[in-house]
């Protein structure tokens, strides 16, 4: 079994915890910032929490806001706080804004790298302020298997370009694994920075240039929102990528770990709902994803006259072919 499915079988034997149905609730219409880094995002909090009974425009009404830049999505959120009662936020650029922006509002993140070392919770298991949520990943375990899937496509792997986005506080924590990764296994590894699409051409080249023979891409708002300019000048350099989001491989990256966007909705939804029926957040403990896929693109892989071996094939819940 797995390292998700250990997870999912640990939680299946911890004590339930009763989700506050809409009875419940506070005798009063929740007003939600519903808010993401990209528009698609939008409907999944929506969907999870009228399954659960809480239908927009009866026990709840949202105000949606996509998040323009990263040097504005604190002041973006602040437009909202005179009509919102709990803020749900897509993103680490989005959950550090929302955080400096609503000290006192209940928020609830989703898609989180680590909330511990970014500083928005004292811990996992006890949050301990205003905020609570589900992490992107569990950092140190799917970076260290997005760098082992690239060694078995590569078995001869030795240089390793990293690619970050400047200023993301993604990159940290996922630095710390990354580099743990490679001291285990002997890779040197060639990290850049960029900030926007322009900046992609260059990144990938300099990269190339210092002898790196594929590329991890740390996840991030900016690195999900530029998937498909990141996978064609990944694909014009010749360099093999290693991505935390299917959009990515979708637009032609070699492929992906990356965690079930749907399903931390759900888990997210049900502790909006708890929220509501009074918990506060400070008690509700941080999740981590409870299912991550495999995704790879076999027609990048004949691109760049690699081959994928079967058993990863197998293995994988989606291969593009």
């Amino acid at each position: 079994m797995g390292d998700a499915g250990l997870r999912r079988r640990a939680l299946s034997l911890l004590p339930m915890t009763m989700v506050a149905s809409p009875a419940q609730a506070q005798r009063r219409r929740w007003r939600i910032a519903n808010v993401v880094p990209q528009g698609p995002l939008h409907p999944l909090v929506k969907r999870n929490l009228a399954a659960l009974g809480y239908v927009e425009g009866r026990e709840v009404s949202f105000v949606d806001l996509a998040l323009s830049t990263p040097d504005r999505a604190e002041d973006e959120i602040r437009t909202l706080l005179p009509d919102c009662d709990l803020i749900s936020v897509w993103g680490t650029i989005g959950a550090v804004a929302a955080s400096r922006a609503a000290p006192n509002l209940p928020i609830v993140f989703l898609s989180v790298g680590d909330p511990v070392a970014i500083g928005l919770v004292q811990s996992l298991a006890r949050p301990g302020g205003n905020l609570t949520g589900v992490t992107f990943e569990a950092t140190m375990l799917t970076y260290g298997k997005r760098l082992q899937l690239l060694r078995e496509i590569l078995p001869g792997l030795r240089h390793l370009g990293v690619l970050r986005t400047r200023g993301d506080a993604n990159v940290g924590p996922a630095m710390v694994a990354i580099e743990a990764e490679a001291q285990r296994t002997g890779l040197v590894l060639h990290p850049v920075n960029f900030d926007g699409a322009e900046d992609l051409p260059d990144a990938f080249g300099a990269m190339r240039q210092a002898g790196a023979e594929a590329t991890v891409v740390i996840a991030g708002a900016r690195t999900l929102t530029l998937a498909a300019p990141i996978a064609s000048a990944a694909l014009r350099h010749r360099l093999p990528t290693a991505h935390g989001f299917t959009e990515a491989v979708e637009a032609g990256g070699l492929f992906c770990i990356a965690p079930n966007f749907p399903e931390m909705a759900r888990q997210a939804s049900a502790m909006i709902a708890k929220i509501m029926g009074g918990a506060r957040p400070a008690e509700i403990p941080v999740e981590q994803p409870t299912h991550f896929a495999t995704w790879i693109n076999l027609r990048t892989a004949e691109q760049l006259g690699l081959t994928v071996p079967p058993t990863l094939l197998a293995q994988a819940d989606r291969v593009i072919d």
